[in-house]
């Protein structure tokens, strides 16, 4: 019912490898769900870089892999979203072999994207494209992206709303700029992937301490900020019990 309107499953998946298996439980529920494609496992002398750094020189293999889940959930993921805040890779690891593995540079970010829109429409053609997933509202980064084209590789942009006081009033400001520079390039979705920033305390007895109150509070402006300028969905982080970030506690407050 309208509940289940109102519930967006966002699902973050660490490795190109692993598999969403039940994808199929939400879409028969009727509830949407957006997929995160993450980067590949890269080997370099027998050891695995570090995540989010470096991508593939040649896609071919990270996408066919990728094409694999896809075909394996057609239909049942309804937004597929590249890579995670890949505006903040850049300096985290130099290239050990140019060759095989690009350095994380807009350029890279627009020719993968690029490549991966025609194979995702041709394995499952109803799903949505999704990008840049900033880290933070990032407008430098996705007006770049957009101002060399990227809106023609997208059906919505998305972006990670971390702000905090002072800033957190100023979140309306920027969906306005960021909006503006969206439906110029002829992109008419935007969504808020991922926010929030703590846990409060899990056990007994469980007294809300006030940080936790302050990022509540300022997650539910931003969540209303959102919706109040149109943005096709506000999603949270992870669903957790012991981790940082935002889990059921976060929602109940």
């Amino acid at each position: 019912g309208e509940l289940e309107q109102m519930i967006f499953i966002h699902m973050t998946v660490l490795g190109a490898y692993t598999d969403f298996i039940r994808a199929d439980l939400f879409h028969d529920a009727g509830i949407r769900t957006m997929f995160v494609l993450d980067e590949p496992r890269l080997v370099h002398d027998g050891k695995v870089l570090r995540d989010e750094t470096l991508l593939p020189v040649d896609v071919t293999d990270w996408f066919a892999r990728q094409m694999e889940l896809v075909d394996a959930h057609r239909g049942e993921i309804d937004v597929y979203e590249f890579l995670n805040e890949y505006n903040i890779w850049k300096g985290r690891l130099k290239s050990p072999d140019p060759s095989r593995f690009a350095e994380p540079t807009m350029e890279k970010y627009l020719a993968s994207i690029a490549a991966f829109r025609p194979l995702l429409k041709a394995h499952d053609p109803q799903a949505l494209l999704a990008g840049c997933a900033t880290c933070s509202t990032d407008l430098r980064f996705i007006g770049e992206f957009l101002e060399k084209g990227g809106g023609a590789h997208v059906d919505m942009i998305t972006e990670h709303a971390y702000s905090g006081n002072p800033d957190c009033p100023d979140y309306a400001k920027k969906l306005d700029e960021g909006l503006a520079l969206a439906r110029t390039a002829g992109v008419r979705k935007w969504a808020q992937s991922e926010a929030g920033a703590t846990s409060p305390n899990h056990l007994l007895p469980g007294l809300i301490d006030e940080r936790a109150l302050e990022q509540a509070h300022n997650d539910l402006r931003n969540m209303l900020i959102a919706w109040a300028k149109g943005l096709d969905h506000y999603s949270h982080f992870q669903l957790s019990t012991g981790r940082t970030g935002t889990d059921w506690n976060l929602t109940y407050l």
